[in-house]
This record gives C-alpha cells, sequence and structure tokens, in this order.
C-alpha cells in the first residue's frame, strides 16, 4: 500500500488546497476557492473540530480534500461536508478520507450538495434527505396578492429581528460579511429576519436563494417578495422545500434538484446559516 495518511489541513496547506480544489471543481475560479478558504479562516473554530477540514497526503503529496464548516448552534453542533475530491489514482482511499471527516461524535452532519458518485457512499454511511428539494418562484408568482411588507433588513433591525439573541446576530452578520443578503418581512405574524444570496439558476438566470427564515411564511409573501425582488434585476427566487408544503400559484416544486442530507439530528429546513451555500455562495 502507498504511504498514505489523512491529516486536518493546516495553514501550509492551503495552496495545494486551492490546486486541488480548482482542478477537482472547474466551474468554479481559482479567486472563487481563495475566497472561500479565507471565509473559512475568518470562522470562529469549534473545538475538537478542523477549521478547514482534512487532507489526503500520499507519499508527502496532498492528493485529496473534503472541506468542513462546523457551527455551535444554541448547544448543537452541525458539520457541513463540502467540496470533496480526490486524484483519480488515489480514488480507492476517498471513502477513509469521507469516514475520517464524521470522526467526531455526537453532532449531525450535512451534506447539501453529494454528487451522482458521492452520494451512495454518504447513504452508506448513514445520510438520510430531509427536504423535498426545492421551490422556484417564476415570474407569474407576482400576480400572487399578499399584504407583507419587503424591505432591506437595515442593521439596527436585524439586531431587533433577532429577538436580543446575540448569538444569532452574531452569526448572521457573519453571513452578510461573506455576501448574503438581509431583508425583513413584515406579514400578519410580524417582522421577520430573511437572509438570501445572489446566484444563477441553470447558469444563466440570475436568481435569489434564501438561507435563512421560515420558509411557510416566505412563500405565504411570495407576491410581495417576488415584486420587490425582480426590481433588483432577479429572474426567480429559490428556497429549500419541506415536506407536504403545496407550492400554490406561481410556485413550482423542484423535486430532484437541491435535495439535503443530513446524518443525527436534521437541522430545520430553510437554514442554511454557516454552510457552504452562505459562507462561499
Amino acid at each position: 500500500m502507498s504511504n498514505m495518511r489523512i491529516r486536518e489541513i493546516t495553514h501550509d496547506d492551503l495552496s495545494d488546497i486551492k490546486n486541488l480544489l480548482c482542478e477537482g471543481f472547474p466551474r468554479r475560479s481559482e479567486a472563487y476557492w481563495h475566497t472561500a478558504l479565507q471565509h473559512l479562516d475568518e470562522r470562529p473554530e469549534v473545538e475538537g473540530y478542523p477549521r478547514f477540514g482534512y487532507l489526503l497526503e500520499v507519499e508527502g503529496k496532498a492528493e485529496g480534500v473534503i472541506l468542513l464548516l462546523t457551527s455551535s448552534q444554541k448547544g448543537r453542533i452541525f458539520s457541513n461536508l463540502s467540496s470533496w475530491y480526490v486524484r483519480e489514482p488515489h480514488r480507492k482511499f476517498a471513502a477513509f478520507l469521507f469516514q475520517r471527516s464524521m470522526r467526531t461524535k455526537g453532532g449531525t452532519y450535512v451534506n447539501l450538495s453529494p454528487s451522482a458518485v458521492a452520494l451512495p457512499i454518504a447513504q452508506a454511511f448513514g445520510f438520510k434527505p430531509y427536504t423535498q428539494g426545492m421551490l422556484l418562484m417564476g415570474p407569474l408568482a407576482a400576480f400572487k396578492s399578499g399584504s407583507a411588507k419587503v424591505s432591506t433588513a437595515s442593521a439596527e433591525e436585524i439586531v431587533q429581528l433577532c429577538h436580543e439573541d446575540h448569538s444569532l446576530k452574531d452569526v448572521v452578520q457573519r453571513q452578510i460579511g461573506f455576501g448574503c443578503r438581509a431583508l425583513k418581512i413584515e406579514d400578519d405574524h410580524g417582522p421577520m429576519l430573511t437572509l438570501y444570496r445572489s446566484t444563477r439558476f441553470k447558469r444563466y438566470l440570475p436568481a435569489a436563494q434564501f438561507l435563512f427564515g421560515d420558509v411557510d411564511r416566505i412563500v405565504a409573501a411570495a407576491g410581495p417578495l417576488y415584486r420587490a425582488l425582480a426590481q433588483q434585476g432577479f429572474a426567480c427566487l429559490l428556497l429549500d422545500r419541506p415536506e407536504n408544503l403545496d407550492p400554490g400559484f406561481g410556485i413550482f416544486a423542484l423535486p430532484n434538484r437541491g435535495i439535503r442530507y443530513a446524518k443525527g439530528t436534521a437541522p430545520k429546513v430553510g437554514d442554511l446559516l454557516e454552510t457552504e451555500l452562505s459562507v462561499f455562495g
């Protein structure tokens, strides 16, 4: 057997890791991965978990990588496994790298975007779906009525909408620093904070992907919400779909897109704070 070992990624490894990520995920630019690793370095470290993730080293050379985004939220620990790639000659060790990333017990592990190749391995390790794909709000949603008011949330309003939960406020402000945007939705239940990020649907349609907020209330506010974001140039809005939610007029179910998987107690559907989607973009 080759001289293989799996260990935590250190700052000294970042150049090699960036090269691996560019190779394994060529649709992403070098600048994207540079920023992603920088954001990982800026996040609070959780004791017992790596800051960046793990690398597979063969004969002293980095040949594989898996990133790990770990956060502690209200006494619960969530780890997002992300960006798993091993070079072809060493794929026989890939499952060992995946297994090592879950060595710390007691938390919840999530896999938000497993590839077709990676999914059977994740399922073999106990990952199960906790969403039913995604929902897409298209232009027809603009014709939905509704009394909700939608506005950009100011820094002061973000503090108020976090209801003096300082840990949540810190997390939300950190996500905004990573490129997320905050909205305030005022409906019959009162004001609600939601976060979204600019992305592309089908690689060319400007889309707003929601990363935090009550999904039922976001769907109920679809009309005013779509009209507000369409003015900012978004062609469609995306959000995770929980079980048994009827999207209604102007909102389309995408059952095979963006299914999220978890091992352990699944997070609330619609809460993607401190994950690859909010941290990397």
